[in-house]
């Protein structure tokens, strides 16, 4: 199955509904005005009115403040140590390959597998930071069912954030979600991803520069893509004239 180009699970909002959930969100994420602040796109967006209140940030999200854990956010390790954590990573990694070692190949690149093939393979490549929500991170899940939104709003922010910072074309995230309980499944995920993650980011102006997606190979995971740019056209690279490569 797909991971890119899926079509949202959500229906389309009403202006009324929409500023009605802008308004639940910023409320609720207050003390995260700051990092939105941040990543707000230039001019005015939908979400402006509501970060009016906030002083004009710069570097400063990433301060002794985020150092010493007194923001919500957190400045993350590019993966993680634990072995534990690791092995979780690396089944899914191996499910992913697999995923795309089943894609049936034309023996030239012309095909809408070949295309699956290519698109999948490139967004594979573009993560290079990866996040196990486990007992290694705080992940109670045997405490708070409720604890997964939680960890993994955190997380994908933080990551959002960091990655737009960075303002590096094609790179990416991954942040798995190994112990969800039995009744929470990728569903439940990609509605989380949808109200959480997607539709703030384009209230904040940055939608086009973001891909986001919820996925299962063995465990859930959620994947931010920031920038990733389309494939080179081959027909192009292969219509070179003789002239361009004459010493």
């Amino acid at each position: 199955d797909k991971s890119y180009n899926l079509q949202s699970t959500l229906d389309e909002s009403s202006a009324g509904d929409t500023h009605a959930r802008m308004i639940d969100f910023f409320n609720a994420h207050n003390d995260w005005k700051p990092l939105f602040k941040y990543v707000v796109g230039p001019g005015g967006t939908l979400a402006t009115p509501f970060l009016a209140d906030v002083e004009h940030q710069s570097m400063h999200i990433w301060d002794m403040s985020t150092i010493e854990q007194r923001n919500p956010w957190r400045l993350l390790p590019s993966k993680p140590t634990e072995q534990s954590s690791l092995d979780v990573l690396s089944v899914f990694l191996d499910e992913l390959q697999r995923s795309l070692l089943d894609i049936p190949l034309d023996s030239i690149i012309t095909g809408e597998n070949d295309m699956h093939f290519l698109e999948e393979g490139r967004r594979t490549i573009a993560v290079t930071r990866f996040h196990v929500l486990d007992d290694n991170h705080g992940f109670a899940t045997e405490t708070n069912g409720d604890n997964w939104q939680e960890s993994l709003f955190k997380t994908c922010w933080s990551e959002m954030a960091h990655l737009m910072s960075q303002d590096e074309v094609d790179s990416g995230s991954l942040v798995l979600l190994p112990h969800l309980k039995d009744d929470v499944g990728i569903d439940c995920v990609k509605e989380f991803v949808e109200q959480k993650l997607i539709r703030p980011i384009h209230w904040l102006g940055r939608g086009s520069d973001w891909e986001i997606v919820a996925m299962q190979r063995g465990s859930v995971g959620v994947r931010l893509l920031y920038k990733l740019g389309a494939i080179p056209d081959l027909k192009d690279r292969d219509s070179g004239s003789d002239e361009e490569i004459e010493l």
